[in-house]
């Protein structure tokens, strides 16, 4: 059996990863661009990373000291992809969250647009600069597509990584039937209790405990003044089939949601004050300091056993 995290960008995918990490640690399997690199080389990842073909996703675990027990990532194809995990172990317990697609589009622009602004020279597939304008952004993923054979990303994106074949009849199905959890960005605490839950359920403990991962900085005039309410419309207009799958998702997620162990608004209210301390706790804390509180923990566990 293994875990596979299906990271759909700007859908808290890293704040997600952080969590699988620190549960799984060295028997978790991240293959960002740059985890690519690493295993296929950097001709692989540039000027674009394409999703990984079968014989890449068996090369790659082969080459792990361990054999994973969870993966996550942007790049593997479903269902291809998905069949290549499945035939290797057998059981695949797929998880994503999902998010609103107009703020997922929006997010992902101001995310490559600071990328661009720390750049003195812009890259070669960049064709139409867009850092102050949105609908060049638009322009160059449709170019940098249509050139290079990926899939434009600002454009019903989270069905296409549901499904590659963008069938929004079989992403929603494959979202109710091949994924064991499916959650909310914007509700993004209730889904990472229930998938403590459903962790509970295989006899597993899951620790929930997080730190926020990238977050795209964007200030409120900036907002107002690259977001307009034509660039919203153009949006919706270009991602109906996304519009749709998230409706279906939330409905996946209130479904789910019914079968939680227990009482589940008071474990959400416990779960998020044990949250803020910790969270807390890791702001201010040295990491000096916390190895010191880790070893008198310790000492006096190990002292009154």
């Amino acid at each position: 059996m293994i875990f596979f995290n299906a990271h759909i960008g700007r859908t808290a995918g890293l704040t997600l990863t952080y969590i699988l990490r620190r549960n799984f640690g060295d028997e978790f399997l991240k293959l960002g661009s740059k985890d690519l690199s690493k295993y296929l080389g950097k001709q692989r990842i540039s000027p674009v990373t394409l999703m990984l073909t079968p014989d890449e996703i068996n090369y790659i675990i082969d080459q792990c000291d361990k054999i994973p027990k969870c993966m996550s990532s942007h790049y593997l194809p479903i269902p291809t992809g998905l069949e290549a995990l499945r035939q290797r172990f057998n059981n695949v317990k797929m998880i994503t969250f999902l998010r609103d697609p107009i703020a997922r589009v929006i997010s992902h622009y101001f995310a490559f647009r600071k990328k661009r602004l720390l750049e003195v020279e812009l890259p070669k597939h960049v064709k139409y600069d867009y850092r102050y304008d949105m609908n060049n952004f638009f322009r160059n993923d449709k170019y940098v597509s249509s050139k290079y054979g990926i899939h434009n990303s600002t454009e019903n994106h989270q069905t296409y990584f549901i499904d590659n074949s963008i069938n929004i009849r079989k992403a929603i199905s494959r979202l109710r039937n091949d994924f064991w959890f499916v959650g909310i960005v914007e509700r993004f605490d209730e889904g990472l209790l229930i998938l403590k839950d459903q962790f509970n359920k295989l006899g597993k403990n899951f620790d929930i405990m997080y730190m926020r991962q990238q977050i795209a900085p964007r200030t409120e005039e900036e907002i107002n003044q690259l977001v307009t309410s034509e660039i919203r419309d153009k949006i919706k207009d270009t991602n109906k089939l996304d519009l749709q799958l998230y409706q279906e998702a939330k409905q996946i997620f209130e479904e789910r949601k019914k079968s939680y162990s227990g009482d589940f608004e008071s474990d959400l209210r416990e779960y998020r004050k044990r949250l803020r301390k910790w969270q807390l706790y890791q702001n201010q804390v040295s990491y000096k300091g916390k190895k010191i509180i880790e070893w008198v923990r310790n000492k006096f566990t190990i002292g009154h056993r």
